[in-house]
């Protein structure tokens, strides 16, 4: 089967994407796509995620200028898309960025090893190409996060550690956010029912200049075992780790704009 790619239009240019579908499929490169800005279709954002990561796919394009795309909802909408497709195709599956703007000391924390590039580029064809093929590296991060957005179920985010086991955590969005459920279970699937241990709940915390409303418990969670937190709306940051000892607890914090 040949290679894909799957491109999300976040500028609507109708022209611009028939000419980028022409020059990748000139090089023997399947292509999908959408639009991702018209009516609020990055609002589906989730919709996305099944074609991307596709056993075929083999690369993420996000064409667009830099006002669309660091528009903070669209931003915060790719944002949830980078780390669902990362989850399945690894931390260092490629998406590429063709912008005319340089954005890349702007993007957050799921998009920031992306590759960008300026469409005009003479070398674009053979770049995507090489890309397209080029093996996937190894996972990196020393945690998993995923985001499943999921039908009269809501917004939820899974998290666990790579290897080293964490003895408590502590898991919190950025203010006006909110965390409205918690559990643990089994890897890539919410938990009906779950039991925590001495559990703190609407903990409120300020680091890196901002607030945060957070849960803690003191399960031990494996890379088997996962941390599922139902949030009411995506907030600009999240932040997550061990928390074993609460004058020390090692945090991850990741922006979503």
């Amino acid at each position: 089967m040949a290679k894909k790619v799957w491109i999300t239009m976040v500028s609507k240019n109708e022209e611009k994407a028939r000419s980028i579908n022409n020059l990748i499929t000139s090089y023997g490169v399947g292509v999908e796509g959408h639009f991702f800005n018209e009516k609020k279709q990055y609002e589906k954002w989730h919709l996305a995620v099944e074609e991307i990561v596709n056993k075929d796919n083999g690369l993420w394009v996000i064409y667009g200028n830099k006002k669309d795309i660091l528009n903070k909802d669209i931003i915060k909408h790719l944002s949830l898309l980078a780390l669902s497709v990362q989850a399945v195709k690894g931390d260092n599956f490629p998406i590429m960025i063709l912008s005319s703007d340089d954005i890349s000391a702007v993007l957050p924390f799921p998009l920031k090893q992306t590759i960008i590039l300026k469409p005009d580029n003479p070398s674009l064809g053979a770049k995507i190409t090489a890309k397209v093929h080029m093996p996937v590296k190894k996972d990196n991060r020393p945690f998993y996060i995923n985001l499943l957005s999921l039908e009269n179920i809501g917004l939820w985010m899974e998290i666990n550690p790579r290897k080293k086991g964490w003895e408590g955590f502590i898991a919190g969005v950025a203010k006006p956010s909110s965390i409205k459920a918690l559990g643990i279970g089994d890897k890539g699937k919410i938990p009906e029912k779950a039991v925590l241990e001495y559990p703190m709940r609407d903990m409120e915390l300020e680091t890196s200049g901002k607030e945060f409303t957070a849960w803690s418990a003191k399960n031990s969670i494996t890379e088997n075992k996962s941390i599922f937190i139902k949030i009411d709306n995506i907030p600009d940051s999240v932040l997550f780790g061990e928390f074993k000892d609460e004058s020390n607890p090692e945090l991850y914090i990741i922006d979503f704009c």
